[in-house]
């Protein structure tokens, strides 16, 4: 696909994104940002490939000595509009965006279920209304593990929580998830669980690399980032065949990276933080809390469950900008427990 001596190669079904910068509309404008340089120099090309946004460089003398053929003809590639797209806010991938969304929304959750009932009808109808929206927006990202993260986050928050105020958070999951797995079968033309989809086979291959490598250094890993530096003499990426990058996958990229201890370290922590949590809400009555605190630690609790469900398949754990809300999310419900006075937690355990 990004071959050293020509160049780029597209394939039938990859996705022309930008060129320079500039979003390719049509096949004129591809043509357009060619002509618009110096013949030595290079068009820098954003495009899919599947699951994987890919950068390569076309050198714009290769279809600017065509004289004989003029505009698009040149380019020797056939187009129709790809009506694909998955939703990814400001950010520059989908995966970051739905992550993200999974932990804002389960924290929507915390407070939904958390609200007073008596005087906040219009809080809660609002509560409402952006949960069903940012659930909505998760589900435009067509995004697998987020969105199965979500629906456990938004079950482990019933579970914790008490009053009729529960059946609407089931509903809309009974609602919602099957909307979510139509619109992945629909725009990406994959089951929830499917084998024969390439960003799954894919991943169990690079798995299956991964996993040799924690094989042959358990206890301190190679390094972060060595896989880059020596993929090649490794013979990862089925040899280089596949694009090089990360594990997909925040457990094995922990133990390929920095060894089977730190791996866990990083589980012990996230099992204790799941423990304070959910010891918390169950020893200490709502009444005893402000609806604040407990909607806090409620939606933290279920992002948290939520973010090491799509930790399987997603670095997650890697995404600055998802471990900036994670920890802010998780920081946040931390300082509530603190906040509260030792005398009622103990009274309310006894």
């Amino acid at each position: 696909l990004l071959n050293r001596e020509k160049g780029i190669i597209f394939v039938e079904g990859d996705v022309l994104l930008k060129a320079d910068g500039v979003p390719i509309t049509s096949l004129q404008v591809f043509s357009d940002v060619i002509d618009k340089g110096d013949p030595d120099t290079m068009v820098k090309v954003e495009f899919r490939h599947n699951e994987m946004l890919l950068v390569g460089n076309v050198v714009r003398r290769r279809f600017q000595k065509y004289t004989e053929l003029k505009g698009v003809e040149r380019l020797g590639i056939d187009v129709s509009p790809a009506r694909d797209f998955r939703a990814q806010g400001f950010y520059n991938h989908y995966s970051t965006y739905a992550e993200a969304l999974q932990l804002i929304t389960s924290l929507l959750f915390g407070f939904l279920l958390a609200c007073p009932k008596r005087g906040s009808s219009l809080l809660f109808v609002g509560l409402g209304l952006l949960a069903i929206a940012f659930t909505a927006t998760l589900i435009f990202t067509a995004t697998r593990g987020p969105l199965a993260g979500l629906g456990l986050s938004a079950l482990v928050i019933t579970l914790f929580s008490q009053g009729n105020r529960r059946l609407i958070l089931i509903g809309m999951l009974i609602v919602a998830l099957p909307i979510g797995v139509y619109a992945i079968s629909k725009w990406r033309g994959v089951g929830l669980i499917d084998l024969k989809d390439g960003s799954t086979t894919w991943r169990l291959e690079i798995w299956q690399e991964g996993l040799k490598l924690v094989k042959k250094h358990p206890i301190l890993g190679i390094g972060k980032g060595s896989e880059r530096k020596h993929w090649r003499e490794w013979g990862m990426f089925r040899n280089g065949e596949l694009p090089p990058g990360h594990f997909h996958s925040t457990y094995l990229q922990i133990a390929v990276w920095w060894g089977i201890p730190a791996l866990l370290l990083y589980l012990g922590v996230i099992g204790q933080t799941l423990r304070t949590f959910s010891k918390f809400l169950l020893s200490v009555k709502a009444s005893a809390l402000h609806w604040q605190q407990r909607a806090v630690i409620l939606g933290a609790l279920g992002g948290l469950v939520g973010f090491s469900v799509s930790a399987l398949v997603h670095f997650n754990f890697g995404d600055g900008e998802v471990v900036i809300v994670f920890w802010l999310i998780l920081g946040l419900a931390m300082a509530e427990i603190l906040s509260v006075p030792q005398n009622i937690i103990k009274y309310n355990q006894s």
